[in-house]
């Protein structure tokens, strides 16, 4: 099933990879993600590959992130709701972020929460008029790991990252290309071609280099936080494990507004 979920097709050393579940807005499940993870690490030494594009089918979702109804249907019960697997994310995230070749990241759609992510984690962002981006997170009672928080500030700073993260709320395709969130805002009808177009002009550079540099660009952009991790890991599990995460995500499968007692 999974590998339904994930189209992959090559032409002309570009690969797409296709998240393939618009009736569920291309949300995520723990198969999905393993099957692209797998996918990238099988095509990092692939010669008939040297770009690879990140899309969602149709036209509405680029990806709504993680499919809460499908992982978090036993959370009605009585026990405490438990941490979603952010392991599995975030080594799909760093399977994104550590592919040697460039990733563009065409959002044609609503990129949330997951969503947001996935398209974080490519070196290219370019994203349709109508489309959304944003981390509603808050609005569930539940949080990203902290490299996810890193990644965040790297790209768009502090500020910006409040706005993302406290707040909450979607941004809008100028807003985010205001921040630098995204390379491009492109109506919905010119999105493919132009992102085509971009994979094509990345294929014509020379391979070793394109390699070369995307290294050299994530090993310059890295911050030395990492002696913080840990104390966000375990911040990640008391939020994640509280009686608000557990409130928040059974009013989202209840379908009403959570009430939040801060505990």
């Amino acid at each position: 099933m999974a590998e339904k979920d994930l189209q992959v097709s090559t032409r002309d050393y570009v690969t797409v990879l296709t998240i393939n579940r618009p009736h569920k807005h291309n949300a995520l499940t723990y198969e999905l993600l393993r099957t692209l993870q797998g996918t990238l690490e099988g095509l990092a030494d692939d010669q008939g590959t040297r770009v690879v594009v990140l899309r969602g089918a149709g036209e509405r979702s680029f990806s709504s992130g993680m499919d809460l109804n499908s992982i978090l249907e036993d959370v009605k019960g009585s026990r405490p709701a438990s941490p979603l697997d952010h392991e599995l994310i975030h080594k799909t995230m760093q399977a994104l972020e550590m592919y040697p070749n460039p990733v563009i990241a065409m959002i044609n759609g609503d990129a949330l929460a997951g969503g947001c992510e996935l398209a974080l984690h490519g070196d290219f962002r370019l994203m349709a008029d109508t489309a959304r981006i944003g981390m509603p997170i808050v609005k569930r009672g539940l949080m990203v790991p902290f490299p996810l928080i890193r990644k965040l500030v790297r790209v768009v700073g502090p500020f910006a990252a409040a706005e993302i993260l406290i707040r909450g709320a979607p941004l809008n395709a100028a807003r985010a290309r205001e921040m630098g969130l995204v390379n491009q805002v492109l109506p919905q009808a010119r999105l493919e071609a132009e992102t085509m177009a971009l994979a094509n002009e990345l294929v014509a550079n020379a391979p070793l280099t394109l390699r070369a540099l995307k290294e050299g660009i994530r090993k310059a952009s890295l911050l030395e936080a990492d002696r913080y991790s840990e104390d966000m890991r375990a911040l990640l599990v008391r939020v994640m494990t509280s009686e608000d995460a557990r409130e928040g995500l059974q009013a989202f499968l209840e379908k009403r507004p959570p009430k939040y007692k801060g505990r």
